[in-house]
């Protein structure tokens, strides 16, 4: 489906990075020290998704701070009713350095980014998120070319799915929204967010036929490489 824009913007987990298979292979490196763990890998990991997508969603509407959000879930996790913030603090430690040395990029993500800088798109990220965590990953998977706008919540008036989050960021690129297509997986912030703020949307959603368009006029893909412009 061809889009009319002169900007794109880029989700960075799980659609330039994949967030969830570094998350499950540092949650099963976890719970390696965790004497008497019962769980199979596909309940623990389960368990950690949804209780990362539980706080960390707590963290974006300004709820909690990223610390409070990232104890939550370790307290609930390991089920640590009564141990102290140095002891929950440890035990994501230990979660964060596997996370870390697990980043990889989605396939084909970061030479589609370069691709369109060098076509003369304007490009950025917008990421929610730590700043310095989110300019780290995209670093690791080679994104760290200068014309690349990245802007992260922690820098933002709001975090997505806010309108204020999209408003900044097309701000940053110099472009009306109308100019601007969003590309992420997340259906509620990359994608009914980015529409409600005046941008088109692409949804990445693996597994799926590439280039579907459902009824509302979203266009679907299988992988971020697959997009076509």
């Amino acid at each position: 489906m061809p889009y009319d824009v002169r900007g794109v913007l880029f989700d960075l987990d799980d659609t330039l990075l994949d967030h969830s298979a570094a998350a499950a292979a540092a949650v099963r490196h976890l719970v390696r020290s965790v004497p008497g763990w019962g769980d199979d890998d596909e309940t623990t990991v389960g368990r950690w998704r949804a209780l990362e997508e539980k706080h960390f969603a707590r963290y974006a509407a300004g709820e909690i701070g990223m610390l409070d959000q990232r104890r939550a879930r370790v307290r609930a996790f390991l089920s640590l009713a009564e141990a102290s913030d140095a002891e929950l603090d440890a035990q994501f430690a230990t979660y964060l350095a596997h996370y870390r040395v697990s980043w990889r990029a989605v396939p084909g993500g970061p030479e589609l980014v370069l691709r369109l800088l060098d076509g003369g798109y304007r490009v950025g990220v917008l990421t929610n998120g730590q700043a310095v965590q989110q300019r780290a990953k995209l670093a690791a998977i080679g994104l760290s070319d200068t014309r690349l706008l990245v802007c992260v919540s922690e820098e933002l008036p709001a975090a997505k799915p806010s309108p204020l989050a999209y408003e900044a960021a097309c701000r940053a690129l110099g472009l009306p929204p109308h100019e601007v297509l969003m590309v992420g997986d997340h259906r509620t912030n990359d994608i009914d967010a980015a529409r409600a703020a005046g941008l088109h949307a692409v949804h990445v959603v693996p597994g799926t036929s590439p280039g579907r368009i459902g009824d509302d006029g979203v266009e679907t893909i299988a992988r971020v490489a697959d997009l076509r412009l």
